[in-house]
């Protein structure tokens, strides 16, 4: 009888592991036509949006649906709201995302044009699956997160490169600024908006330390490689200079 126990629960743990590392693929969905005042990529989708999830474990269905957007068409590079995203799971890890709305599809740092095929075909899915038990939005990620090295270090580079300057200008005032960066996928940091908080103007003091600041922005920091990062994908985080 022992034995039979135990082969029963050896039985279990196997099951349950083959189901943890079975192939699916994961629709969140929203919308196809979105319309929202700030921008919805693929970085910032989950944060921003009370998307609905599905998954779905058919061999045939995910084929289907990986032969039909194979054969869509490439274009050229156009930021678009996203309203649905894809994740095609392989052994239990992320093999491939796919964000997209009615118009355009985007992964792996490709463009694509999007057709009625295969919104069609989402369409079919969402409508015969039940929605996941664990739908629900993630929490938003803290400020600093993309940085590389993780936040703390972020604050902590930004700190120790900026009290040479503080001590030498000896500024002994608070200047707080939001920061606005925007950053290539492989992690480089593209362009800088430094807006002082509730200054309506700066003294040459100040002017030299956001000087300073965006140097370091510039030259120091290199955020996480993301290749889902687009053109309208801004990292924003309050700074205080003291």
């Amino acid at each position: 009888m022992r034995k039979i126990e135990l082969l029963f629960l050896l039985l279990l743990v196997c099951l349950s592991s083959n189901a943890a590392n079975k192939d699916s693929l994961i629709i969140r969905f929203f919308s196809w036509q979105m319309e929202s005042p700030h921008n919805i990529t693929c970085l910032n989708f989950e944060e921003e949006i009370p998307f609905r999830e599905y998954i779905i474990t058919s061999p045939v269905v995910i084929n289907s649906i990986s032969d039909q957007l194979q054969k869509l068409q490439k274009c050229k590079d156009k930021d678009f709201q996203v309203g649905c995203k894809l994740y095609f799971i392989k052994n239990g890890k992320v093999n491939r995302v796919f964000c997209m709305n009615n118009n355009s599809v985007f992964s792996n740092n490709i463009f694509y044009k999007n057709n009625k095929d295969v919104i069609k075909k989402i369409n079919q899915l969402i409508a015969i699956y039940p929605k996941a038990e664990n739908d629900c939005n993630y929490s938003p990620k803290e400020f600093g997160d993309e940085f590389a090295q993780g936040r703390d270090s972020l604050f902590r580079i930004l700190h120790t490169s900026m009290a040479e300057t503080i001590k030498n200008l000896n500024y002994n005032d608070t200047l707080i600024v939001t920061i606005y960066c925007k950053a290539y996928k492989s992690g480089k940091t593209k362009s800088i908006v430094i807006n002082p908080a509730n200054k309506k103007s700066l003294s040459n003091i100040e002017k030299r330390i956001i000087m300073k600041l965006r140097d370091i922005l510039m030259t120091k920091i290199t955020w996480s490689k993301n290749l889902e990062r687009m053109d309208n994908d801004v990292i924003i985080f309050p700074y205080a200079i003291r």
